[in-house]
C-alpha cells in the first residue's frame, strides 16, 4: 500500500513540475497557444500542449510496470499525432484513423466479457471500439474550459482505485495505474484552475482519454 501511494505522490509531483517547466518554454517560444473560442471560458490566447507532461508521467509508470506492449504503443501514437495536431493541424481522417488504430492494437490484445456472453464476440468488441472512440473524442472536448479534464480525470482515476479496493480485487497494475493517472491529472490542475495558465492541448487530452477509456 505504502509502495503504490509513493508512485502516486511522484506522479503528482513530475506532472507538477513538468508542466511548470512547459509553462516557462512556452512562454519563451510561444508555439502551442490556445485562442478564445465559444466553448472555452478564457478570454486571453493561453498556452496549451501542457499535457506533455502527464504523458511522460503516465509513460514512465507503463514502462516502469512492464503494461501491455500495446497500450504503450498506442499511447505514443495518439501522443506523437496529437503533438503535431496542436502544432499544425492535422487532418480529421488522420485523427481518427490514429484513434482507430491504437484502441484496435489494444482490444485484439484482451480479453473480456462486458454483457456475460448475452452478446456474440464480435458485437462486445465492436460496442468497445464505439464506445472507447467516443470517450476518447469527448474528453478531448472538454480540454477548452479551466479545470474540467484534469478534474474529470482526477474522479475517473480515484473513482476506479476506490471501487477497486472496496471490492477487494486488484487486477494486475490496474489499481496503481488509476492512481497515477489521478495524481498526475492533480499536479496538472495546479496550473489549469482557473483562471488557466495552460491547458492539455490534443497531445495531453487525446492520449488522457486513451488511458481512461482504457481503464473503464
Amino acid at each position: 500500500m505504502f509502495y503504490i501511494i509513493f508512485i502516486a505522490l511522484a506522479a503528482f509531483l513530475f506532472s507538477l513540475l513538468g508542466t511548470r517547466l512547459v509553462i516557462l518554454a512556452l512562454r519563451r517560444r510561444p508555439v502551442l497557444i490556445a485562442k478564445p473560442s465559444l466553448r472555452s471560458n478564457h478570454k486571453v490566447p493561453t498556452p496549451t500542449g501542457g499535457g506533455i507532461a502527464v504523458v511522460v508521467t503516465l509513460m514512465i509508470y507503463l514502462l516502469a510496470a512492464d503494461a501491455s506492449f500495446t497500450l504503450i504503443i498506442g499511447l505514443l501514437l495518439l501522443a506523437a499525432l496529437s503533438l503535431l495536431d496542436d502544432w499544425i493541424d492535422v487532418t480529421p481522417l488522420a485523427r481518427i484513423a490514429a484513434q482507430l488504430l491504437a484502441v484496435l492494437l489494444v482490444l485484439e490484445s484482451q480479453r473480456f466479457n462486458l454483457f456475460g456472453g448475452v452478446l456474440p464476440f464480435w458485437a462486445e468488441k465492436g460496442f468497445a471500439l464505439f464506445a472507447w472512440m467516443w470517450f476518447i473524442n469527448l474528453f478531448n472536448f472538454m480540454d477548452g474550459i479551466d479545470g474540467l479534464a484534469a478534474t474529470e480525470a482526477m474522479a475517473i482515476g480515484g473513482g476506479l482505485a476506490l471501487i477497486i479496493a472496496i471490492a477487494g480485487i486488484f487486477p494486475g497494475t490496474l489499481p496503481s495505474f488509476a492512481l497515477v493517472v489521478a495524481a498526475a491529472a492533480c499536479g496538472f490542475l495546479w496550473w489549469n484552475w482557473h483562471p488557466a495558465k495552460i491547458f492539455l492541448g490534443d497531445v495531453g487530452s487525446v492520449p488522457l482519454g486513451f488511458v481512461l477509456g482504457y481503464m473503464l
